[in-house]
Formats: C-alpha cells, structure tokens, sequence
C-alpha cells in the first residue's frame, strides 16, 4: 500500500531528483556511490540480517563487511583518492555506521595522525596503513581526562635509548578508544589471521614526554600493541573491552588500554617538529607550545568533522524517513470510510 502511495508524490514533482542530485554533489560522486551501492548489493556480507545479534556477532560482521571493502581496493589513502573516500562512507554511513566508524577511525584519525605528526621514518608504516596490512587505533581520551587534553596524565619517558610508557593511576587509563578492545583469536594462516582479528595492531597514543628529569609536555607517538601473527598484547600493555552499546556502534571495537613499563623504540614518537637524540636530548622547532600543540592535535579536527558529517547524514536519513511516512500513513477521514 505504501510503494504505491510514495510512487504517486514522487510523480507530483516538477524536477528531476536524479538532476538536482547531481547538481547538489557533482556527477561524479553520484557515479561513485551508485558503484558502492551496486558492490554492496553483489556481496552476501552485505545483506542485511534482521536478528538480534550478539556483541561478537556484530563485531564479526563489522569485520567481514570491512575485509571486503579492502578487496574491493577503491581506494589507498582518504586524501589522495579523497572523492573515492568520501562515496565509500557515505554510502556506508546510510547502510551500516558500524563498519563505516571502523573504516574512519582507522584511515581518517589514525591514518591522518601518523601522517600529519610523522616524518620520512615512519614511511613505511604509512604505507602498511594505506595497504591495510595493519590496524589503527587512536587513543587520547582518559578516565580523567577528556577534552583537557594538556593535563592528560600518560607517561612516556626517555630511557637507555628507549621510550617507556606508563599509566600512573586508573584516572590515566586510555578509553572508548575505537578498534583497540579485545580481539578474538583465530588459527589460520598469517595473513587471515591478520585480516580477520578485529583489533588494532597499532595504536596512536598521546603521552606527557620526560626527558632527561623534565617534562616536555604532551606528545603524539605510534606504538605497536599486538604481535601481528598471534594478536596477543605485547609485554607491558593490558587492553580491555568497554562493552555492549547501542544500535549499530556495538560492531565498534571500544577498549580501554593502560602501560605498564612498556618499552617502544625511539622512532615511536611522531618527531614533525621535535625529536629526541640517541644521548637523550629533546630538540624542537616550534617556538611556542600552542604551536606544539596545533601540530599535535590538528588531527582531533577531521574527527570532529567527521562527527558533524555523521550527524548531517541523520538528519537526512531522520527527514527522509518522515517524509516517506507522512506520505503512507493514513489516517481515517472526518467522514465514515475517508482516509
């Protein structure tokens, strides 16, 4: 009763919608959403289950509909291939925001951290990122410290050549960082296994650097988490689960994570603009620590446009859905039989 309903508004339109849609967002990214969609609807992963899924049994979905989204290869890096990107999660945003939050957090926060505070040496890494050999986690947010971000209470000290990172009390243990949480082992082989773990390898953590006795404020570094063949936390890390949420964010891996003399190599800091000497000397270029600090969390701001974004889409998906049904319900009439 209701296609029908729908069909007979549509028909009262004076325009175009397909015109109007290719003129509001270019042709294009029209052209490239409409192959999302027609992959999407190719792929088994991608159909929709209507059950009440457990929180493993969403992660694993999450998973597997992100695995393939890697084969399909539409794109390497979010900003070299930008349009690609941008038709791939919006596309995913209005189908499932669960695999579109993993595919953001590990491209677009994780990604664009070790690219906007590293240099020539963390190159390769980079390029395990774009080619997705690993997974990325972005860890800012504490128990005790959310948006103070310059009070956050995460240590990394210089030692013997060596950072060593620490979490002095509970209020300093990282959370509700996405991709982080448990991960559910698997016996397959090396990549498989790599591919079908759904939590982070790596992880972008922001710590208060001391150096020689002194602190140099709050720091950017990339640190590895898990061994890549076995997926068990390394020596110093505990990592946990923030548990069941609502809706579709409960196929998003939220962890909490906290060190304990963790020892990472030097190369860990993400060095745009400072450094540490093999001898133990801190070197920067910024001239003044708002300087430092634009650097450091510049990469907060394509999250929280991201957020923005998300919540644009809402509302079109919230009127779209009004819209529809504003036009399909009916309602009885003031006379007997009416509607």
């Amino acid at each position: 009763m209701s296609a029908p309903l729908i069909d007979k508004y549509r028909k009262m339109a004076t325009f175009d919608w397909r015109k109007l849609k290719a003129a509001v967002e270019g042709e294009e990214h029209v052209r490239l959403k409409a192959e999302v969609v027609a992959k999407m609807k190719s792929e088994p992963v991608f159909q929709r289950d209507y059950r009440v899924l457990s929180r493993e049994e969403h992660r694993e979905v999450v998973h597997q509909r992100w695995k393939k989204i890697v084969e399909w290869g539409l794109f390497k890096d979010p900003y070299s291939d930008l349009e690609n990107f941008h038709a791939l999660t919006e596309t995913l945003e209005a189908y499932d925001q669960g695999t579109s939050a993993r595919l953001f957090l590990h491209g677009n926060v994780f990604g664009a951290a070790v690219k906007s505070m590293g240099t020539e040496r963390h190159k390769e890494l980079v390029q395990q990122i774009e080619n997705n050999e690993i997974v990325g986690a972005f860890c800012l947010t504490e128990i005790g410290h959310g948006s103070n971000t310059a009070e956050i209470q995460t240590t990394a000290t210089f030692d013997n050549g060596q950072l060593v990172f620490n979490t002095p009390d509970v209020g300093a243990i990282k959370c509700w960082a996405g991709n982080v949480c448990k991960s559910f082992l698997r016996k397959f082989s090396y990549t498989f296994c790599l591919i079908s773990a759904h939590s982070a390898t790596h992880v972008v953590v922001y710590a208060q650097l001391h150096v020689g006795g002194k602190n140099e404020g709050f720091h950017g570094f990339v640190i590895q988490v898990r061994c890549p063949k076995t997926f068990q936390t390394l020596p110093g890390i505990t990592i946990g689960d923030m548990g069941s949420k609502p809706g579709c964010w409960q196929g998003v891996e939220n962890g909490w994570i906290k060190f304990k003399n963790h020892r990472a190599p030097l190369s860990a800091l993400l060095n745009k603009g400072c450094d540490i000497t093999p001898d133990g000397k801190y070197v920067t270029s910024f001239k003044s620590a708002s300087e430092k600090q634009s650097v450091s969390l510049g990469t907060l701001s394509v999250g929280r446009l991201g957020i923005i974004a998300k919540g644009m889409m809402a509302c079109t998906f919230a009127s779209t859905i009004a819209i529809r049904y504003s036009v399909a319900r009916r309602q009885f009439g003031p006379e007997k039989g009416g509607k």
